[in-house]
């Protein structure tokens, strides 16, 4: 069953900045610059995470990933510029 991830990254190069978020506009919604909203099983959130290893650098960049409990208009809310979520469909 999938749930919904919050991946958060801190890339140190640009080159590898871009390719990271290349990469997780594949399994979700950016909500913000460095910030993706993405629904992911057990395996989906594997195959992510190997997606991204080979491009990171470990002692110089980040990815965070916080597992939601929920995620709806009662449970998430922002300040400033409203925040829309819509939900993706990932196939591999």
């Amino acid at each position: 069953m999938r749930s919904p991830w919050i991946v958060s990254y801190d890339i140190a190069d640009e080159r590898r900045l871009r390719r990271v978020a290349r990469i997780c506009s594949h399994y979700g919604e950016r909500v913000q610059f460095s910030v993706f909203v993405c629904h992911l099983d057990r395996m989906l959130l594997a195959k992510l995470q190997a997606d991204l290893l080979p491009i990171i650098h470990r002692d110089e960049d980040q990815v965070i990933f916080a597992r939601l409990e929920s995620l709806d208009a009662q449970h998430l809310s922002s300040i400033g510029k409203r925040l829309s979520l819509t939900q993706r469909i990932v196939i591999i």
